[in-house]
C-alpha cells in the first residue's frame, strides 16, 4: 500500500484544516466548519456536555448515571468467590428510577412476588410495594463503585439475546452449552441452549494485556476542562458520551509487539475520532478522521484507511504494530488489510536526517503528565462516540488471514481460524474443523454473528428486565422476584431461572408498554427529591405526629413519613372554580391567614365565620389586618361594574366601546381601579387592518391620571410582528423584549407576576421579563390606553379589540393589597400633638384611599370608625381594607409603663411569668389552602378526610382534603412565609421628627446621630451613580441645597474650603441637590465658577426625607464605620470651621 507524506495535496489539505492536538493547541474546523457544525446541533436538538442515552439491548432501557472514578484495576488479582461475597455483603442502597421521571433512594428487600419490588427507604416508616411495570430502572452501587476490584473471568460468553456472561467453559454439546460462573447460580454449573450462544471468548490468555473499559475505572481524561464523568458507562461496559472533544487515557507499558482491536459507534452522526497509544497521540502512530477520510498517521506520513460516509457509525478496527520495526497496520474486524506505514516507531526512536529535516508536528507536553507516556488515548470528535470491546494483546509479529464472516468457526490465538461447528468441547480440549485442540490455544468460538437470526429477534421478545454489572455481566429475561441482594431471572436461553449476586450491580432495568400512572397527581418534595403520588390518612399506630400518608405512583400500599422528615405536599387545583365561604380574609400576627366572611366587631372580639374553623371569636390583640370585601369581583371579560372609560375628546364616545364579552379601543383609554389581585392577567388583542398601532398597558395604579406612580408595559403592532417593551417616565421606552411574529394582527397576552417579576408571553412564547419595582406600584388598578413608542406607530386609523379577558389567581395565590407607599408612609407619621393619643387604625378604601384613626364597630352592613374626633358610619362596601396599627416604642411609653398603677405593673409581671411557663405552641402542619388561606395546625387526626388540629389563634379546624393545595410537615423554614403572607407587618407607627435646635458649637441635636442610614443611591451630574454603601470606611459630607436657596449659596465657599482640607482618599463629599433638573444646575455651576464639584440629583427628595431635611442648607458627616456623627441645618458665620472640626473628630474615631 503506498505511504504518502505530509506534501501530498489531496490529503494534506484536510489535515492543515483537521489538525487538532489533544490538549486544544489547534483549530479543529475552519470558521465555516464550526459555524455548519452549530447549526447541525441545533437543527437536531442536540446539547454540548449533554449525557448520552445508551443504545438499550431491549426496550426501556435508559443511561446509567456518571459513576465515581476509581483507581486503576489489578488484573493480575487472582479470582474469588463472588458468591460468597454477595452472602456476605447486607443489600446495597440503590436508586430506583419511575416512568414518570422520580427516583427514590432506599434498600430493596426481598418478597416473593415477581410484579413488585420492596423499598424501603429512610424517609417513610414502611417499605413500599411498587408495581414494577411502573418502573424503569433500580440503579446501584454509587457508594460502592470505587471500590470495585474487575476480576476477569476465564471466558466471556455472549448470546442472541444480547446478554453478556462470565466463568469457566465447561463443556459443548450439540444442544447446550455448560459454564460455571461465580456470579450465577451460587457457583453451580449453568445449561445454556446452544442455539442461543452467539460466541464464547477467551479471557485468561497471557497475551492479553489489557481488556475494557469495563467501567470508569483506570480510565481519566486528561483535556482541558474535561473529566472522566463526560462518559457514561452502558450496560455491556461500554463507555458512551455527548461531549465534543471528550478524552479517554489508560496507562499501560507497551509490549515490543502488540494487536490492539476496539468498536467505536455514534448514533447521531458519523464516527469521528483520534486513537493512538500515547497520552498525546500524535507522539506515535494514531488513527484519524480528517473529513470525510479515516487516516493512519505517524508524523509527517500517513495512509487513508477508508472513507467515512454518513452511514458509518459503527467501527470496529484491528490495529497490529512492531515497535522495534515501526512497521503498523490497520485491519477491520475480519483481518482485512485497510492500511499500513513502514517506520512507525515511537517518540523516542531516532530518525535519519532526511526523515527529521520536514516540518514535523510538535509534541505537546500536558501539565498533568508526559505527552510521551505509554497508554492508550482516544479522543471523540463528534457529537457522541460510544467505546467498547477494547483488547489489547501482546502479537506474533504475523499479518492475519481473512476470516469469512456469517460462518460458524474457531479463532485460534494466532489469529487464524478453523471453520465449521464445533461438534463438542471439555473443559480441556475442544474439536472443531475435524481436530481436536487444547481449550488454552483457542481464542474465541463464534457460533453465529448475524444479528438478524430469527433467534435473535425471538429471544429479544422473551424478556421484561435485565441486570447489568460493572464488570460487563448483563443478564435478561423474566424477573422472578428481588430477595435483598440476590436477584431472580428467567432467561430465554434456561429452562430454569437464575440467581444472581447484586454486588458490585450497576442497575436492574425493566421494559413494557405500560403506560406511567397519570392518577398520581400530587407531589411530595423533601430536600431535593421530588415525587408524585397521593396522599393519604396515616394509621394512628404509627404515624406518630405526621398524619400524612404517602402512596408512590405504582405502589399498592401508602407510608407515613418518617420522624424529623421534613416535607411539602402540593395538590393540584379541584375541577371547577375554588369556592370558598365568603371573601374576607384576617391576618393574624402568627402568619396564619383565613379567609371567610366577618361577622362583626365588638369591643372584645372581632367575629369571624369560616368553612374550616366554624364561627369564631377572635382576640383583636392578635390580629394585622381585615380584608372585608362582601363579594368578589367579576373577573372575566369586562362585565364587572368597576369598568371605566377615557374617551378621546375629540373622537367622542365613540373612540370606545366596552361590551360583556369585548373591548373596541380606537383613541383614548378604559380600565379599572381595582381588578388587578390576581397573579395573572391573560386577553386577546386583535389590531384591524393594516394591523397597525400601539397600546401602552399601566399596571399596579392607584388612579387613572399620569402621575399615579406604574408599572407600564408597551404592545405596539406592525403589520407582521408586535414588539414589546418597557415604558419609562417622560415618554421613553425601550422596547427590551423580542419581537414576535403575528398572523392577521392577533395576539393572546399572558402577563405572570411570580417572585416580584413580571413576564409577558405572546402567543404561549415569553417575550419579555421585568423586575417588578415597588417605586412603580401604588395600588391595584390598570389601565389600557392608546400611544406609547415612536409618534409614526400611533395611527389615527388604528383600532384593536380586546377579547377573553380575565384575571387568574393559582390555587393556593393570596390576593396582594398594592398600596401607594408615600400614602402609606404619611398615614404612619404621628405628628407631636396626637402622641398622647394615637391612632390604632386605618381604613382603606377600595380604590386605595386611606383614613387613620379609631374602629369602634362593625356589623353586617357598616363600620364606626372615629378619626379626628369626629365619628363616622360607612357603608361596608365603601371599606377594603382595616389594618392594626403597631405602636411605637418610644422612652415616653417605658416611662408611662414604669409610672402606671403599682397594681397593673403587679398584674402585668404575674402574665409574663405565666408565658414563660407555659409550653410553646409548636404546629406539626402548615397548610396552603387554595383559597388562600394559610393554617398552622397542631393536628390530631384524619376523620372522614378531613385534617383535624388546632391553631394556636382560632381553636379547633377541619380541614377538607380537597380544600389544600399544600401541606407541610417538619420544622419550618423563614423562606416558607411568602411576602403577601407577612403582609401588614411594617405598619408601625412612627413619631415625626423632633424640631432642630442649634447648639454653640454650631452642630445639631439631632435624632440622627448615632444611627446609621439607610442605604441609598442617586444619580449623580455627571452621569454616574452614587452609593452610599462604596464609601464605608471613608468620612462621608451631605449638603442638602438648592439653587434659589440663598443660605446655601452663601454657605457653600465654607463647604468647599472646609473638605477641601481633606484628601479624597479620607473624605467623600456629595451636594446633594433637591428637586431641580440638571441643565438648571449645570447653568447654575458655571455661572458661579463651582463647575466639577460632585453633585447628586435627589429628582424626588426622597433622600433628603431620610435625612430629615426641614430646611436647607442641610449638611450631614457620617463616620467611617457608617453613623452619623454630625448634623447641621442652615447658615451662620464659622459653619466652615465646625465643619472641618467635626470632620477631623470623625477621621479620629476609632
Amino acid at each position: 500500500m503506498k505511504q504518502h507524506r505530509r506534501n501530498d495535496f489531496s490529503f494534506a489539505k484536510a489535515r492543515e484544516t483537521n489538525q487538532q492536538g489533544w490538549f486544544g493547541k489547534r483549530t479543529l474546523f475552519d470558521r465555516k466548519s464550526i459555524l455548519t457544525f452549530f447549526a447541525l446541533l441545533a437543527s437536531t436538538g442536540i446539547a454540548l456536555a449533554q449525557e448520552p442515552a445508551p443504545e438499550a439491548p431491549a426496550p426501556g432501557d435508559t443511561p446509567a448515571p456518571p459513576e465515581p472514578v476509581p483507581a486503576a484495576p489489578d488484573q493480575a488479582k487472582p479470582a474469588e468467590s463472588e458468591k460468597k461475597k454477595s452472602d456476605s455483603v447486607a443489600a446495597e442502597p440503590a436508586w430506583v428510577t419511575w416512568k414518570n421521571g422520580d427516583e427514590l433512594k432506599g434498600v430493596i428487600l426481598p418478597t416473593e412476588r415477581g410484579d413488585i419490588i420492596r423499598l424501603k427507604s429512610d424517609l417513610f416508616v414502611d417499605p413500599f410495594d411498587i408495581k414494577i411495570d411502573q418502573l424503569v430502572m433500580i440503579r446501584y452501587g454509587r457508594e460502592t463503585h470505587g471500590k470495585f476490584d474487575f476480576v476477569p473471568q476465564p471466558f466471556r460468553i455472549t448470546l442472541m439475546t444480547g446478554d453478556v456472561l462470565g466463568g469457566k467453559l465447561k463443556s459443548i454439546s450439540g444442544s447446550e452449552v455448560v459454564i460455571q460462573s461465580p456470579k450465577l447460580n451460587n457457583g453451580k454449573e449453568l445449561k445454556i441452549k446452544r442455539d442461543k450462544v452467539a460466541s464464547i471468548e477467551r479471557m485468561d490468555s497471557p497475551d492479553l494485556v489489557l481488556t475494557g473499559p469495563h467501567s470508569q475505572r483506570g480510565w481519566k481524561s486528561v483535556g482541558r476542562e474535561r473529566k472522566i464523568g463526560d462518559w457514561i458507562p452502558q450496560p455491556h461496559g461500554e463507555l458512551t458520551t455527548r461531549r465534543w472533544h471528550g478524552d479517554l487515557y489508560q496507562k499501560f507499558d507497551h509490549p515490543d509487539k502488540m494487536e490492539v482491536s476496539f468498536n467505536l459507534r455514534s448514533t447521531t452522526n458519523p464516527v469521528e475520532f483520534t486513537a493512538g497509544f500515547y497520552l498525546e497521540p500524535s507522539s506515535g502512530p494514531a488513527l484519524e478522521t480528517w473529513d470525510d477520510t479515516l487516516v493512519l498517521t505517524n508524523g509527517n506520513d500517513f495512509d487513508p484507511v477508508m472513507k467515512i460516509s454518513e452511514g458509518t457509525k459503527n467501527l470496529s478496527l484491528k490495529i497490529f504494530w512492531d515497535k522495534k520495526t515501526g512497521r503498523v497496520s490497520v485491519h477491520d474486524a475480519l483481518g482485512k488489510q485497510l492500511a499500513s506505514l513502514e517506520g512507525a516507531k515511537g517518540p523516542d526512536a531516532k530518525e535519519s536526517p532526511a526523515k527529521t529535516a520536514g516540518n514535523r508536528r510538535r509534541v505537546v507536553s500536558y501539565r498533568n503528565g508526559n505527552a510521551k507516556e505509554e497508554g492508550f488515548a482516544l479522543l471523540n470528535k463528534s457529537t457522541d462516540l460510544s467505546f467498547s470491546d477494547l483488547r489489547i494483546r501482546k502479537w506474533d509479529g504475523k499479518l492475519p488471514k481473512e476470516i469469512k464472516a456469517d460462518t460458524p468457526r474457531v479463532v485460534l490465538e494466532d489469529g487464524s481460524a478453523a471453520y465449521g461447528a464445533v461438534p463438542s468441547a471439555t473443559a480441556d480440549i475442544i474439536t472443531a474443523g475435524g481436530q481436536s485442540r487444547p481449550l488454552d490455544s483457542i481464542r474465541k468460538v463464534v457460533f453465529d454473528d448475524n444479528p438478524t437470526h430469527p433467534n435473535f429477534k425471538k429471544s429479544k421478545e422473551l424478556r421484561d428486565s435485565y441486570v447489568s454489572w460493572l464488570d460487563g455481566t448483563l443478564l435478561s429475561g423474566k424477573l422472578r422476584k428481588i430477595e435483598g441482594n440476590r436477584v431472580s431471572i428467567l432467561p430465554p436461553w434456561s429452562n430454569e431461572p437464575i440467581t444472581a449476586g447484586l454486588s458490585h450491580t450497576r442497575k436492574i432495568a425493566f421494559f413494557n408498554e405500560k403506560e406511567a400512572d397519570g392518577t398520581a397527581t400530587d407531589q411530595l418534595f423533601v430536600d431535593k427529591i421530588v415525587l408524585k403520588g397521593r396522599i393519604a390518612a396515616a394509621k394512628n399506630d404509627d404515624s406518630g405526629s405526621t398524619l400524612i400518608s404517602w402512596q408512590p405512583a405504582g405502589s399498592i400500599n401508602a407510608s407515613a413519613l418518617a420522624s424529623g422528615v421534613v416535607a411539602r405536599v402540593v395538590r393540584p387545583a379541584p375541577a371547577g372554580d375554588i369556592q370558598a365561604l365568603g371573601f374576607g380574609r384576617v391576618y393574624l400576627t402568627n402568619n396564619e391567614v383565613l379567609t371567610g366572611n366577618l361577622l362583626s366587631i365588638d369591643k372584645t372580639h372581632v367575629h369571624f365565620e369560616s368553612e374550616y374553623c366554624g364561627v369564631i371569636k377572635i382576640d383583636p390583640n392578635h390580629i394585622r389586618a381585615l380584608d372585608i370585601e362582601a363579594t368578589n369581583a367579576e373577573m372575566k371579560n369586562f362585565g364587572d361594574s368597576g369598568w371605566e372609560r377615557f374617551p378621546d375628546k375629540e373622537m367622542g364616545e365613540d373612540s370606545i366601546t366596552i361590551e360583556k364579552d369585548k373591548a373596541v379601543l380606537k383613541k383614548g383609554g378604559f380600565g379599572h381601579r381595582t381588578l388587578l389581585n390576581g397573579d395573572e392577567m391573560a386577553f386577546d388583542m386583535q389590531w384591524k387592518a393594516p394591523h397597525m398601532g400601539s397600546v401602552t398597558l399601566r399596571m399596579f395604579l392607584s388612579d387613572f391620571d399620569s402621575s399615579s406612580a406604574s408599572t407600564d408595559i408597551l404592545l405596539a403592532s406592525q403589520g407582521s410582528q408586535l414588539y414589546l417593551g418597557e415604558s419609562k417616565p417622560g415618554g421613553a421606552f425601550s422596547f427590551s423584549g423580542e419581537r414576535v411574529p403575528l398572523k392577521n394582527g392577533a395576539a393572546s397576552i399572558r402577563i405572570v407576576f411570580k417572585d416580584n417579576r413580571l413576564q409577558v408571553h405572546v402567543n404561549e412564547r415569553r417575550a419579555l421579563t421585568l423586575t417588578l419595582d415597588p417605586a412603580k406600584q401604588s395600588g391595584n388598578g390598570f389601565v389600557f390606553q392608546t400611544g406609547g413608542g415612536w409618534q409614526g406607530w400611533n395611527r389615527p386609523d388604528s383600532e384593536v379589540t380586546f377579547t377573553n379577558f380575565e384575571i387568574k389567581r393559582s390555587p393556593g395565590y393570596l390576593p396582594k393589597r398594592v398600596i401607594d407607599p408615600d400614602a402609606k408612609r404619611e398615614a404612619l407619621v404621628i405628628p407631636r400633638f396626637r402622641r398622647e393619643n394615637p391612632p390604632t387604625h386605618v381604613l382603606i378604601a377600595p380604590n386605595g384611599d386611606m383614613l387613620r384613626g379609631r374602629l369602634i364597630a362593625a356589623s353586617d352592613d357598616k363600620v364606626r370608625f372615629t378619626s379626628k374626633l369626629d365619628s363616622f358610619d360607612f357603608p361596608r362596601d365603601r371599606v377594603s381594607t382595616i389594618v392594626w396599627l403597631k405602636q411605637p416604642e418610644t422612652a415616653e411609653g417605658d416611662e408611662k409603663e414604669k409610672t402606671g398603677d403599682k397594681a397593673d405593673q403587679e398584674e402585668g409581671e404575674e402574665k409574663k411569668e405565666a408565658a414563660k411557663k407555659a409550653q410553646p405552641f409548636v404546629p406539626t402542619h402548615r397548610f396552603v389552602l387554595h383559597d388562600g388561606s394559610r393554617l398552622s395546625l397542631k393536628a390530631r387526626e384524619i376523620e372522614r378526610d378531613q385534617f383535624v388540629g388546632d391553631s394556636e389563634l382560632l381553636g379547633e379546624c377541619k380541614i377538607p382534603l380537597r380544600a389544600v393545595r399544600e401541606i407541610r410537615h417538619g420544622a419550618e423554614s423563614s423562606s416558607e412565609k411568602s411576602p403577601v403572607q407577612l403582609a401588614y407587618t411594617d405598619w408601625i407607627l412612627e413619631s415625626a421628627a423632633e424640631p432642630v435646635i442649634p447648639t454653640d458649637d454650631g452642630g445639631e441635636s439631632s435624632p440622627l446621630i448615632g444611627e446609621a442610614p439607610q442605604e441609598f443611591q442617586v444619580k449623580t451630574l455627571d452621569g454616574n451613580e452614587y452609593k452610599l454603601s462604596h464609601y464605608r470606611g471613608k468620612v462621608v459630607v451631605l449638603d442638602f441645597w438648592a439653587t434659589w436657596c440663598g443660605p446655601c449659596i452663601r454657605a457653600m465657599p465654607e463647604i468647599f474650603r472646609a473638605v477641601g482640607q481633606f484628601e479624597n482618599d479620607q473624605v467623600s463629599f456629595l451636594a446633594v441637590n433637591q428637586g431641580e433638573t440638571p441643565p438648571i444646575i449645570e447653568n447654575f455651576l458655571e455661572q458661579r465658577g463651582w463647575a466639577g464639584i460632585p453633585v447628586g440629583l435627589d429628582t424626588n427628595q426622597k433622600v433628603g426625607d431620610q435625612f430629615q431635611v426641614q430646611g436647607i442648607p442641610h449638611t450631614v458627616v457620617i463616620g467611617k464605620d457608617g453613623k452619623v456623627t454630625w448634623v447641621h441645618s442652615g447658615f451662620k458665620d464659622g459653619m466652615g470651621d465646625a465643619l472641618a472640626a467635626a470632620i477631623v473628630k470623625a477621621l479620629e474615631a476609632e
